[in-house]
């Protein structure tokens, strides 16, 4: 059986940025002189190492910068669209479902360059050959075609890639720390508000979480209690949500008669346990009413059960 895991909302809020636009370029335009260094005589850096230090800086500045705003710029709106209409808006935290969000921005990083990079080049050319415009100008230098693919190809996988793990990292720090402060509100208690929602005689709300926010959660409704890498959850019936008590802490506080601790990391609703049955090495199987969630019990504790259910 698979533990629910939190899901982290993903506003992607740096790629509403403008301020990010001119920071984004250059970090790319950085990207892309670096990778000159691996290019025959260095590629465009070659001005550089033949001491032509300020005819470098002009062409990084006024050839490669500024248009490459432009190419920044329309990355950013492509990848809002992108994210809007394919839904990309959360994640789950595990390292399995990022590396997949990954692999699905792979198509706008790999697809986008054909949109960026005519609307860049096209600019350069009506800028820097006016007004010389002949095709004989345009082609091949400013047209689309294989080499400039290649050339932006990699720097923009560099630079996207990077630039989505970035906000990704951001939205992730954001729901940590309202996560923890929506945790440690519902350990305070403040004076003169209303009385608590749990009841001395056994917790019958208890306070959930998930993605949208905190619900009062009837225990009555609860399936089982579960702990997973140190995150403890309530499944009902369709639904999960993070619990800020311990197991140990459910465990003292529950109604004993109705919830029953199987092992290390479950607490069960015993109206909603269906049968058991034996498994391997003393080991038994506990069913639960929705015919499909199984938990293992060792035969200690499931005699306990039986005493508690008065089956023995």
């Amino acid at each position: 059986m698979s533990s629910a895991l939190p899901i982290i909302p993903l506003t992607h809020q740096y790629f509403r940025s403008i301020k990010q636009v001119f920071i984004g370029t250059a970090f790319g335009v950085l990207t892309f002189q670096i990778i000159n260094l691996i290019q025959p005589n260095h590629g465009e850096l070659r001005p550089l190492f033949e001491g032509h230090i300020m005819m470098y800086l002009k062409d990084v500045v006024l050839y490669y910068y500024c248009f490459e705003l432009v190419s920044v710029f329309v990355f950013f709106k492509l990848a809002q669209l992108y994210f809007k209409v394919f839904r990309m808006n959360q994640m789950a935290l595990s390292w399995r479902h990022f590396s997949i969000y990954l692999i699905k921005c792979l198509p706008l990083l790999l697809l986008s360059v054909f949109i960026m990079a005519p609307i860049t080049n096209g600019l350069r050319f009506l800028i820097y050959k006016f007004p010389n415009y002949t095709w004989q100008v345009y082609y091949p230098k400013y047209f689309m075609h294989a080499d400039l693919y290649e050339l932006y190809i990699v720097p923009l996988l560099i630079f996207g890639l990077g630039f989505i793990i970035f906000n990704i990292f951001v939205d992730y720090s954001d729901w940590q720390t309202n996560h923890m402060n929506a945790l440690k509100q519902a350990r305070t208690l403040v004076p003169n508000e209303a009385p608590p929602l749990e009841q001395v005689s056994g917790l019958s709300i208890i306070s959930g979480y998930d993605e949208k926010g905190e619900y009062p959660v009837k225990v009555e409704d609860i399936w089982w209690f579960e702990v997973d890498n140190r995150n403890y959850f309530a499944y009902t019936e369709g639904h999960t949500y993070q619990v800020s008590k311990t197991l140990v802490e459910l465990e003292n506080e529950l109604n004993a008669q109705q919830f029953f601790r199987v092992n290390r990391s479950v607490i069960i609703n015993l109206d909603k346990l269906k049968n058991y049955q034996y498994w391997e090495n003393d080991k038994y199987k506990l069913w639960m009413k929705d015919e499909k969630t199984e938990f293992v019990i060792q035969r200690v504790r499931l005699n306990e059960l039986k005493k508690k259910i008065n089956l023995s």
